[in-house]
Formats: C-alpha cells, structure tokens, sequence
C-alpha cells in the first residue's frame, strides 16, 4: 500500500497530479483512508503510472519533429479548410462593405444635390437654413392633446 505522497516522489510528478488523474480514473471512492491519508491499492498504484506512462508516451510540442507526424496531418488539413473558410468569408465582407460604401456615398451625393435644388427653388441663403429643411411625418392627429395629458402624479393627487 502507497501513499499519493508517496506514489507521486516515485513518478515524478505533484500530489495535486495524482489526485486529478484518480477523479480521471474514477476512483476516489475506491482509495482506503487512514488517518488524513489516502492509501492506495497496488492494483489502483498501476493504474495511475499506466496513465502518467500513456501521457509520456504521447508526442508533445516540446519533442520538436516528432510532434509533426501523421497524427497531426488531421488537425493540418482541418486548420487549412478552417482557414480557407474564413478568407472566402473575408472576400465576402469586403465586397459587401465596398458596395454599401458606394451606395452610401451616391446617398449622400443625392442629399446634396437635393440640398442644391432646395437652396435654388427656396430662395434659402443660408446652407444652414437648407439642413434644418425637414419633412413632417406626423399629422395634428398623430399628436396627444394638451387638454387631455396629464401627468402621472397629477393623475392621482390633484
């Protein structure tokens, strides 16, 4: 029987490891408690180094030109579609921008034509009295009576 204390000096690696991979491995509920200690199985202590030997035994980035092996082809060719997506998507964008951006200066070249023409018709002098020009929307209708609007409290108190 070991001690995670003690099965983690022997691997190499923290308490906090060997704690994280026995929730992994599923049993926690399995572990014998003595005192404020866990003690471990020698059954449950192999299985442990098994999967800290599995985890060495995976290629890492540090291992430099062993990481680029077939395993990683996958993961290449799914960055590469990801990639092409997203440029093609790009293209897209810019070509919607640049046609809201002509329709937005033809907008504007239109406003100030017609400010132009207003100017002329009017007789305004003023490009400031052209710009407070402005169409009515609503009608007397549309708008609330004085009579009738009373305020919240004015409703209630007086």
């Amino acid at each position: 029987m070991l001690t995670i204390k003690d099965l983690a000096e022997e691997i190499g690696v923290s308490k906090v490891a060997i704690n994280k991979k026995v929730e992994h491995l599923g049993i926690k509920d399995q572990l014998t408690k003595a005192g404020n200690r866990y003690l471990l199985s020698d059954e449950q202590a192999d299985r442990i180094r098994c999967a800290f030997e599995y985890r060495k035994d995976k290629p890492t980035s540090d291992q430099g030109d062993q990481g680029d092996t077939q395993q990683d082809t996958p993961t290449n060719e799914a960055m590469l579609k990801v990639i092409e997506t997203l440029t093609a998507q790009l293209a897209e964008k810019d070509k919607q921008i640049s046609r809201l951006h002509d329709l937005l200066l033809e907008k504007e070249r239109s406003t100030q034509q017609n400010n132009f023409l207003l100017a002329d018709k009017g007789g305004a002098t003023n490009a400031q009295e052209v710009e407070t020009v402005s169409i009515r929307t609503t009608t007397d209708q549309d708008r609330p009576t004085q009579e009738g609007h009373k305020s919240f409290f004015k409703r209630f108190f007086g």
